[in-house]
């Protein structure tokens, strides 16, 4: 496969992301759609320190460096070394970070200077792709990504897990759950960011100034909340948002 056949490839995969966000958004189509979009807040069990919050800060610094000129002359590519010592000062360990790394170039959310090899190495180049930005600045506040992820999302906290599995079960006979669960799984899981954001701030004292990427994503979560029942025709009840909060 030559250079220009990738890269039509990646342009399909990007054409591909935003296709998937209106099958979402819609209700049709869910399982082709689910195979081109990528849980933004995912956690492997098995890293050292557990985090909602690693995979979109990698994302969110190429996105906000894509424009920037390299060390290798193309735009928008930053040396994983360089990646790595941002998110050790914010508390990441290095062995999680890489291995998040790996996780997002196979996911197809950012890509390497090279075309040979399928690991990210930490004197490696990489830049963000298209459907990293989708990810990051358009699925990040849409209520109906919000709420699909969340089945598949890792949570520190067992008994908000359980709670949402319940609210996220499809009814026989339909192929979705009601805009009203949604809301109320979004709005627990904002909640739920929240505290972690807190708790990553008090164990790494840098976090809450340099975690630009999560401050982003709480603020995309709270938009998504309000603005998708606006869209909806609906108003947003804030007594309701009380009562799910404290429920």
């Amino acid at each position: 496969m030559t250079l220009r056949d990738k890269q039509i490839c990646n342009d399909e995969k990007t054409a591909c992301v935003i296709v998937s966000l209106r099958q979402l958004s819609s209700g049709c189509d869910r399982f082709k759609a689910i195979l081109f979009v990528t849980n933004i807040l995912y956690c492997d069990p098995e890293w050292r320190s557990h985090s909602n919050f690693l995979v979109n800060e990698i994302v969110d610094y190429l996105v906000t460096r894509r424009k920037a000129t390299s060390d290798i002359g193309s735009r928008g590519y930053v040396r994983v070394r360089e990646i790595l010592n941002a998110l050790n000062r914010m508390g990441f360990s290095p062995e999680d970070a890489i291995k998040a790394i790996n996780f997002v170039h196979k996911r197809n959310l950012i890509v390497a200077d090279h075309l040979g090899r399928t690991t990210i190495e930490p004197d490696d180049f990489v830049r963000a792709h298209a459907s990293g930005f989708v990810h990051c600045r358009l699925l990040a506040d849409n209520i109906h990504y919000l709420a699909g992820i969340v089945p598949s999302t890792y949570l520190n906290d067992r008994k908000l897990a359980e709670r949402l599995g319940r609210l996220s079960q499809i009814n026989p006979g339909f192929n979705d759950i009601q805009f009203g669960r949604k809301q109320e799984i979004v709005v627990l899981l904002h909640g739920y960011l929240s505290e972690e954001y807190n708790r990553h701030a008090n164990e790494a004292p840098l976090f809450a100034e340099q975690a630009v990427g999560t401050r982003f994503l709480l603020r995309a979560v709270e938009s998504s909340i309000t603005r998708g029942t606006a869209a909806l025709g609906g108003n947003f009840d804030a007594e309701r948002l009380n009562e799910i909060t404290e429920g």
